[in-house]
């Protein structure tokens, strides 16, 4: 048996996730502006009845990790608790403007009307 949570908070997760699967290759494990690493679990034991996301957040130190701090996903998608993951909701939605302006400008298409028509463009 799983656990649950609102869809939004799950939408918030799953963008945490993307962004540490582009930084560092997995979906719990991110770089922070400090340039450390970072990474967090959510607590599975745990279920809210809010359907809101908790977990901790720990830094990597040599070869163990040292709890950071906590964290809190509201039902409805914030985070209200983590500022850390607050950095990476913030850098996901940089990476989803560019790629807006990257679609928003189509690309130029040479004419296949011949210059001696008289639908011609110039």
């Amino acid at each position: 048996m799983g656990w649950s949570c609102t869809m939004d908070a799950s939408k918030t997760l799953d963008k945490l996730e993307e962004v540490c699967r582009i930084q560092t290759g997995s979906q719990n494990v991110f770089v922070y502006k400090d340039r450390r690493k970072y990474f967090f679990e959510t607590n599975t034991r745990l279920e809210h009845r809010d359907g809101a996301v908790t977990g901790s957040i720990y830094a990597y130190s040599g070869d163990r990790a040292i709890k950071d701090s906590s964290f809190r996903i509201e039902p409805d998608g914030k985070i209200s608790r983590g500022a850390k993951l607050n950095y990476l909701l913030k850098i996901w939605e940089e990476e989803q403007e560019k790629k807006k302006v990257k679609r928003s400008a189509p690309p130029k298409r040479k004419s296949t009307i011949p210059k001696w028509s008289p639908y011609y463009k110039k």
